[in-house]
């Protein structure tokens, strides 16, 4: 099963979005990282400032037993509730409170001994060996909670180490996925495309592109074969259309030559019947060429997009009777009928190019129609537009056919060596019909004759 196309703006938003995702998870890792450590280095540091406290406590202790002046001994039991109430404002735990409060209370009793007026001596000694237990208990707990605050930091530096590798890989994962992407499934196509679309401008017109890779890629390699096969297709057309004027070409000149030979004759005096035969038929060639003539023109100048219309009020109903009875005649061989109102059929229109859609219409149903076949001409006029149409029985067109009918230099394989022309009268016909803001279809099977319905708006 093909999967779907990925667009190359998804791939590349999905990459910036993983990139982004993976920088922010790095980010806030190592904002929780390093609130975490600080958080463990102040209780390490407190810790060990705790431990400070209790040792310089004890060391105060021992100074107030030995020393025997008063004076003395109330400056350091000072220094001593001092550094005591230093060491509560450096609590982080309740091991540490706990331990704390009961260094405090013994050291207190101490001091209450020692200041008792009836001082006994093995009090005092007991009050000082169980205050140095507490304290001795104190720097075990501050040193317990340094040391775990130290592995806190320990691990977590690990863990900081484990979220950085893995980012960091994940990052260099993540581009050469990007880089390597890119290059099989962008780069790739591109560079592919850039060949064919030299290779076309070198004359190369067969070549195409391979459409894969992005959709945006694989669209523009579709439009550009499109494109290449509308040329080439529009290449091959015209050299039909020079090898279809040569060969249309050729009998025109063909009969003026004979036509020419036959007034000269080559030691006879020119007879009146041979000339004016002669001059017959040079008339007609010279008519059919002008036609092919005018039909070259009118293609081109349709295709440059240089139509101007003199739109003006026309009567339509006047001009189809004039264009009928120009070819009646012209022809003696088909039968041309006339279906209009009785009354005028104004129409804004330029009526020059809409007589030559009427002439251009009846010119190819009285030429692709047997002799003695009718060809009908209808108007049918309604509030907002004008329906004109034209009808023969002649021998029709096939779907194929009929769906090409008013593409450029299009003209039946089967018909081309029997019928002169160009292929250029109905691609003019659609063109000023269209340029009038009409419409115009064609309705025909093959040997039933055909039915081209124009409608115009008023």
């Amino acid at each position: 099963m093909r999967l779907p196309a990925r667009t190359l703006r998804r791939a590349i938003t999905i990459a910036i979005v993983t990139m982004a995702f993976l920088a922010g998870v790095a980010a806030l890792s190592l904002v929780g990282l390093t609130s975490v450590l600080h958080r463990a280095s102040v209780r390490s540091t407190t810790a060990v400032e705790s431990v400070r406290l209790a040792e310089e406590v004890q060391r105060d202790i021992l100074l107030h037993d030995r020393v025997r002046d008063p004076v003395t001994r109330a400056h350091i039991a000072t220094g001593l509730r001092e550094r005591l109430a230093q060491a509560h404002a450096r609590i982080t735990s309740p091991d540490q409170r706990k331990a704390l409060d009961a260094a405090s209370r013994t050291i207190a009793d101490y001091l209450a001994a020692d200041d008792a007026p009836v001082r006994v001596r093995e009090e005092v000694a007991a009050k000082h060996v169980a205050a140095f237990a507490d304290l001795e208990a104190l720097v075990a707990v501050n040193l317990d909670d340094a040391r775990r605050a130290y592995a806190t930091v320990e691990r977590y530096d690990s863990l900081a180490d484990v979220i950085g590798i893995g980012v960091s890989g994940a990052v260099v994962v993540s581009a050469a996925f990007v880089v390597w992407w890119l290059n099989a499934r962008a780069l790739r196509p591109l560079s592919g495309l850039e060949r064919a679309m030299r290779r076309f401008g070198h004359g190369e017109i067969e070549e195409r592109a391979s459409e894969e890779g992005p959709a945006e890629l694989a669209a523009m390699a579709r439009c550009f074969n499109e494109m290449a096969t509308s040329i080439a297709r529009q290449r091959r057309e015209r050299q039909t259309l020079i090898a279809g004027v040569a060969h249309d070409l050729r009998n025109p000149l063909a009969v003026l030559r004979m036509s020419a030979d036959l007034a000269q004759p080559e030691g006879e005096p020119l007879d009146i019947s041979r000339a004016g035969k002669a001059f017959g038929a040079v008339r007609r060639q010279v008519s059919r060429l002008e036609r092919m003539v005018g039909d070259l023109l009118d293609t081109a100048s349709v295709e440059a997009g240089n139509v101007c219309l003199h739109v003006a009020s026309t009567d339509l109903r006047a001009l189809v009777l004039e264009v009928a009875e120009h070819y009646r005649r012209t022809t003696t061989k088909h039968v041309i009928d006339v279906d209009v109102p009785d009354s005028e059929v104004r129409l804004e229109c330029d009526a020059m190019r809409i007589e030559q859609v009427v002439s251009n219409l009846v010119s190819n149903a009285i030429k692709y129609s047997p002799d003695g076949r009718r060809v009908a001409l209808s108007v049918v006029p309604s509030d907002h537009e004008i329906t004109l149409k034209v009808r023969d029985d002649g021998i029709g067109m096939s779907e194929e056919d009929a769906a090409k009918a008013f593409e450029p230099f299009r003209r039946s394989a089967a018909l081309r060596d029997k019928v002169a022309g160009s292929g250029l009268g109905l691609f003019v016909v659609r063109r000023l019909v269209e340029a009038h803001g009409g419409r115009v279809e064609v309705q025909t099977s093959s040997g039933s004759g055909s039915t081209f319905v124009v409608q115009l708006p008023r």
